[in-house]
């Protein structure tokens, strides 16, 4: 008799650290965590809204979780009250301080947790600045509990390879990357966790490869529609231009720097209709690069150094094989997590 193809691997149960509603790649890594989770190879168990203004970002993220049907006692949300950015798109729908149902407790303490229900398995998806990581850190028996329990820590952002003999290397953050610049003393304190924890980055080099359109944004809002969800027919369309108009008023000569728009077209009416690429994908291709790593598939090229895997970390090693093939995936796996949405 042939014999029986192996059974697939459970799915990963992941916390995601998240600043969602300061950048549309926050909100559309969870859509890609609900897509994974549909395919059955990822389990969101935990969600901490960190990068300051945490409670309401917390907000945020349950009122994505009750539309894609996850209920509000199987996946704790908890805020993270680090210092940070206040700015934040509120999406419509969004649960109100008093209904949101956030977890009892602090964020650093919902990490230990979930490092001690998942026992080894846990993979953390830092999305945002490290802060939660630090604080979970500098609770009594914390770093110890950490370095035993924690499976894998995936980042957002790059590091630098430091020298320490002609034998030994180490990982050091490279502030040029928001999330661990944004708090610099956590991701210092963090980064030292790489002799006991796999980590996995995900640079800025390999986003900038990958575009989501104003088309990829179009057709979820086609599905979105098709759910009769009852929500404004353009609802992604609009989420992008909120969140990239935070980033334009924000930071506007950095803006105008990566988006080619005439200067008279620089005006709050007709900025958007310049924009061709909503979205360079840094959050997504996170979670993407790690799981589809975990199958040794072959759209990144990874690098190994000290034991930890690195895609982006340089220009010239951007780790992304064809550009054209991961946006198509990653539009399809959005996709996925969009059908989801039930109200």
């Amino acid at each position: 008799d042939a014999p029986r193809p192996s059974p697939p691997p459970p799915p990963i149960p992941a916390l995601i650290i998240t600043d969602v509603g300061r950048d549309i790649d926050d909100t559309l890594a969870l859509l890609t965590a609900f897509g994974l989770q549909r395919r059955g190879t990822l389990r969101i168990v935990g969600v901490v809204g960190t990068g300051g203004n945490g409670r309401l970002r917390s907000r945020i993220v349950r009122g994505w979780l009750r539309r894609a049907g996850i209920k509000d006692e199987d996946v704790p949300v908890a805020a993270c009250q680090a210092q940070g950015r206040k700015e934040c798109y509120i999406p419509p729908g969004t649960p109100s301080d008093d209904t949101v149902a956030l977890y009892n407790g602090s964020a650093a303490s919902l990490i230990l947790e979930l490092v001690d229900d998942h026992k080894g398995k846990l993979v953390v998806f830092a999305l945002g600045p490290l802060s939660s990581l630090m604080a979970a850190m500098r609770l009594k028996g914390g770093e110890a509990k950490l370095r035993a329990g924690l499976h894998a820590l995936c980042i957002q952002g790059q590091a630098k390879i430091k020298t320490i003999s002609d034998e030994k290397t180490t990982l050091i953050p490279d502030f040029a990357a928001f999330n661990l610049r944004e708090d610099k003393e956590a991701a210092e304190l963090v980064f030292r966790l790489q002799n006991s924890i796999r980590m996995h980055f995900l640079g800025k080099y390999a986003a900038y490869k990958v575009g989501l359109t104003k088309e990829d944004f179009s057709n979820w809002d086609q599905i979105i529609k098709t759910n009769k969800s009852g929500v404004q027919a353009s609802e992604m369309l609009n989420a992008a231009r909120h969140n990239l108009d935070i980033f334009r008023k924000g930071n506007p000569d950095l803006f105008y720097r990566l988006y080619s728009i005439p200067p008279q077209k620089r005006t709050d009416e007709c900025w958007f209709s310049c924009v061709d690429i909503c979205s360079h994908p840094y959050d997504p291709l996170l979670l993407v690069s790690y799981v589809e790593d975990q199958k040794q598939n072959a759209n990144f090229s990874v690098e190994h150094i000290c034991g930890h895997t690195l895609i982006g970390n340089t220009a010239e090693g951007h780790g992304v094989k064809d550009a054209s093939s991961v946006q198509r995936y990653l539009s399809a796996l959005i996709a996925e997590g969009v059908k989801t949405l039930k109200k």
